[in-house]
C-alpha cells in the first residue's frame, strides 16, 4: 500500500493536534488545536447533520496551520492586514504540506462563514467550561465572540445555512447552554 503523503508530513499534521490554543488567554484548562478542532466536527455534525462532507473536513483540520504560525492572539492581528496575510500563507503552505486536499481553500466564502460561525461556538462553550470551573476572565471574549457569531449568522444568504445557524444561535441561547458544566 502506498501511502499519500511522505511520513514527515504525515506526522507533522499529526503533531499539529498538539498546538496549545488561547495561550495568551487566562485558562484554567489548556486546550489543544486537536480538542478545538473535533468539538467544531462535532458541533457541525451535531447541528447540521446533512453539512457536506468538506465542510466537515474543513472543520477537521482549519487550524493546522497553526503548527507553523502559531495560535497568535486575535487582538494581535485585528487592523494589522499584512500580518494577517503573512500568518495566512504560513497556515495555508502548512495545511497543503500535509494533506492530499487543503478543504478549507475549496470553501466558498459563505462556507468559510458557516465554519466560523460553528468555530465560535466551540469558543463560547469553552469559555462556558472555564466560567463553570470558576475562571471569570473570558467573559469580554466569551461576549466578542458570541457578537460575532450572531454578526456572521445574519451575513449568511444561503437559507439552508441561514436555517443551520438559527438552530446554533437557539443552542447558545439555551438554558442547557447557559448551565453547561454547572
Amino acid at each position: 500500500m502506498t501511502m499519500s503523503l511522505p511520513p514527515e508530513s504525515v506526522l507533522k499534521g499529526w503533531s499539529s493536534g498538539k498546538v496549545q490554543r488561547m495561550h495568551a488567554l487566562p485558562t484554567l484548562r489548556h486546550q489543544s488545536l486537536a480538542e478545538h478542532q473535533w468539538g467544531v466536527a462535532y458541533l457541525m455534525l451535531a447541528l447540521f447533520p446533512d453539512c457536506p462532507a468538506s465542510l466537515l473536513k474543513a472543520a477537521m483540520t482549519h487550524d493546522m496551520g497553526e503548527y507553523a504560525a502559531g495560535d497568535i492572539p486575535a487582538p494581535v492581528l485585528w487592523g494589522n492586514p499584512e500580518l494577517v496575510k503573512s500568518v495566512e500563507k504560513l497556515e495555508t503552505d502548512f495545511r497543503e504540506a500535509v494533506l492530499v486536499t487543503d478543504e478549507y481553500q475549496n470553501l466558498s466564502e459563505e462556507e468559510k462563514k458557516l465554519l466560523e460561525v460553528f468555530d465560535r461556538l466551540e469558543f463560547c462553550l469553552t469559555c462556558r467550561r472555564e466560567k463553570a470551573m470558576g475562571n471569570t476572565l473570558l467573559s469580554s471574549a466569551f461576549s466578542r465572540s458570541k457578537g460575532r457569531l450572531v454578526a456572521l449568522v445574519k451575513d449568511l444568504t444561503n437559507s439552508e445555512h441561514a436555517a443551520v445557524c438559527e438552530r446554533v444561535l437557539a443552542f447558545i441561547s439555551s438554558k442547557e447552554f447557559l448551565n453547561v458544566c454547572e
